[in-house]
């Protein structure tokens, strides 16, 4: 089945499962730095084996459109990117558009002591790094990032990290 569009609300009783083989994107190995896209990257899972990746998210379109039914619309509010780490990251960085920022709590889980320190983005963060270490991203990582108006909302991320815990944000 290709892209359908619907005007108003979809209910289901059984609920929704994005299964399949398109519902994964693996960022392989030695991937250039890489600027996400709705199309190609949003709503799927993007299975990341590369240790040192630098993403750039989409600017955050908040533009009411004439025809709110228009599947063609710019505006891109609900666009979620979800990033989960095959492998231990060293320089990992997830960096927003110019006019963007990130807003909401990072809680970073230790590997050992199973405590969580939580990081708040202050609204003027535009860069989101995890180390390997302090700031996240050992194998298991999993970082969720949604677009909002005010900003792309950090929301059901769970990064493990070890040693002193440290603010991913910047």
């Amino acid at each position: 089945m290709g892209q359908t569009t619907f005007s108003g609300p979809v209910k289901s009783l059984g609920g929704f499962n994005a299964v399949g083989y398109n519902c994964e994107v693996t960022i392989a190995d030695g991937t250039d730095d890489l600027t996400l896209d709705a199309d190609t990257h949003g709503g799927r899972i993007l299975y990341l084996l590369d240790a040192s990746m630098a993403f750039t998210l989409p600017s955050i379109v908040t533009t009411e459109p004439t025809e709110k039914t228009d599947p063609n619309q710019l505006c891109n509010l609900g666009l979620t990117f979800s990033i989960y780490c095959a492998i231990a990251q060293t320089t990992f960085s997830l960096t927003t558009a110019t006019d963007d920022n990130f807003v909401g709590v990072y809680a970073c889980l230790h590997e050992t002591t199973n405590e969580t320190d939580h990081f708040f983005a202050d609204g003027d963060d535009d860069v989101m790094s995890m180390n390997g270490t302090t700031q996240g991203g050992l194998i298991d990582s999993y970082i969720e990032v949604t677009a909002t108006t005010r900003g792309w909302l950090c929301s059901k991320s769970i990064p493990l990290g070890s040693g002193d815990l440290a603010t991913p944000f910047s």
